[in-house]
């Protein structure tokens, strides 16, 4: 554990750990270690699993890039200490003051000749009053626009090259990202090695794709030619501040980055690869209702709502639906892969608009039963937190200052269950929101991402009731469907 504690204190943040153990060909016990993510002075350290090798060519290519990147952040922190705009914005305020100030000074001279005028005052003098005042705003008018003009420019100079390093630091990233992945095989256990695009094929490739705990696990254990015989990844060192990972608790490999490759990396192994896939569904899709407009259908757990990534993504509610009704079937919105329950879909493109329009303008009723993995201490409430993407470990949702409104309500039934009325649809809402410790503080049981996957053989949530307003009639629709984990 030396080497880890090394790598923690390098973060100073828990990471994702992961544990290989195998047999080498002396039928000798191997154990090995494995971090998520790049932490570089961590690497090489004896019996820690390392990234995927590259060419000598593209590693050249990464250190220049990096070190440009490196560059480019010290540009970016020099110009934002030295950002001209609050100068400009100071500037701007005083001129406004004095502006304002002589403004009212004239307002006052204006309504004094007006009483002068009507007294019968002398009428040029009091004219030459009004144009002195007009010169004298002209004049400050014109000061303004002489120092504000030049501050202007540097900010929009200031502007243009911050966002020219920020667009440069982008295409930076990407084409280097572009250019590891096009070099990277993974060779799987039977020795058989295959680049890194074609196993993601043409739906791209996810950042981070090769940095998880599990494949750097398996690359190295074919590296050293071991057979394996037990892998696990859990969450080691302070939880983040989501609430998304618990130190301790174990965790499945990841969906979008991991699963695709999973298949090809267990080749070899003495046990089918298929075990390390999440269960399918158990049942197929139920429709319930169908018009010339809609469907709505009852989603069995295990499969995905729309097409994903990877060949284990083209299975899911819209192509099967497609495939079986002989119809082109449009989404609406969707269901997380792990849940169950209820789902309208569209069968033309204005209804599809029309109830995605609902969607958006939070017209659609919704409400969900789950079972929780401890009991929340109120029995009702409402959970307002923020959410956006986890930027390094999609798809995880995390909870954030700069994320968008999500507000859930909550009823709690018995001591685990509770019922869940989302009033926004944020990606991961309600598992999030159950989770973290502002929320409920009790992940939904069963969750392979935000609490632990073996508290259930399934998520326990499920789309119980769902009410909108048809398409074309405008009759208000509602559905029901029982929970299957009652």
């Amino acid at each position: 554990m030396a080497g880890f504690e090394t790598g923690g204190a390098l973060t100073g943040e828990g990471k994702m750990y992961g544990v290989l153990v195998g047999r080498d060909h002396h039928d000798e016990t191997v154990t090995l270690q494995a971090f998520s993510g790049r932490m570089d002075g961590a690497q090489g350290l004896e019996g820690w699993a390392p990234l995927p090798a590259l060419p000598a060519a593209v590693e050249a290519s990464e250190r220049r890039t990096l070190a440009r990147l490196t560059a480019i952040r010290v540009e970016l922190e020099r110009l934002a200490e030295n950002d001209p705009t609050p100068q400009r914005e100071e500037a701007r305020a005083g001129f406004a003051a004095r502006v304002g100030a002589l403004d009212a000074t004239h307002r006052a001279r204006k309504a004094d000749r007006h009483r002068a005028r009507q007294a019968g005052g002398p009428q040029e003098s009091l004219d030459e009053q009004s144009r002195r005042d007009g010169m004298e705003m002209r004049r400050l008018k014109a000061e303004r626009a002489d120092a504000l003009g030049p501050l202007d420019a540097e900010v929009v100079d200031h502007q243009a090259r911050v966002q020219a390093l920020r667009t440069e630091r982008k295409q930076l990233s990407r084409a280097l990202q572009a250019e590891m992945h096009g070099a990277t095989e993974l060779a799987n256990l039977a020795g058989e090695p295959v680049a890194l695009q074609a196993a993601f094929g043409p739906d791209g490739i996810p950042t981070g794709t090769g940095e998880c705990c599990a494949p750097k696990l398996l690359q190295e254990a074919a590296r050293r030619g071991l057979r394996p015989t037990g892998l696990a990844e859990f969450w080691w060192g302070p939880a983040p501040a989501d609430g998304g990972r618990a130190p301790g608790v174990f965790y499945g490999a990841c969906t979008d980055r991991c699963i695709p490759i999973m298949g090809h990396l267990l080749c070899g192994i003495d046990r089918p690869a298929a075990s390390f896939v999440p269960p399918g569904p158990s049942r197929d899709v139920e429709v319930l209702f169908r018009d010339a407009h809609l469907i709505v259908v009852d989603k069995p757990h295990g499969l995905l709502s729309v097409p994903g990534r990877g060949a284990t993504g083209r299975d899911c509610v819209v192509t099967r639906l497609t495939r079986r009704l002989d119809v082109t079937v449009l989404p609406v919105h969707r269901l997380d892969m792990d849940t169950s329950g209820l789902m309208v879909l569209a069968l033309t493109t204005d209804a599809q608009r029309a109830l995605s329009a609902q969607f958006e303008q939070r017209q659609v009723a919704k409400r969900y039963a789950a079972i929780l993995s401890g009991h929340p201490a109120a029995p009702e409430g409402t959970i307002e937190l923020p959410l956006r993407a986890d930027r390094g470990d999609r798809p995880r949702q995390v909870v954030a200052v700069d994320g968008k409104p999500a507000v859930t309500r909550y009823e709690r039934t018995d001591q685990t269950r509770v019922t869940l009325w989302p009033r926004t649809g944020r990606t991961h809402q309600l598992r999030v929101h159950c989770a973290h410790p502002d929320g409920l503080g009790h992940a939904i049981a069963g969750d392979r991402l935000y609490g632990d996957p073996d508290a259930a053989d399934r998520l326990m949530l499920h789309a119980a009731a769902l009410s909108f307003e048809h398409p074309a009639t405008g009759e208000r629709l509602h559905f029901e469907s029982e929970e299957p984990f009652a």
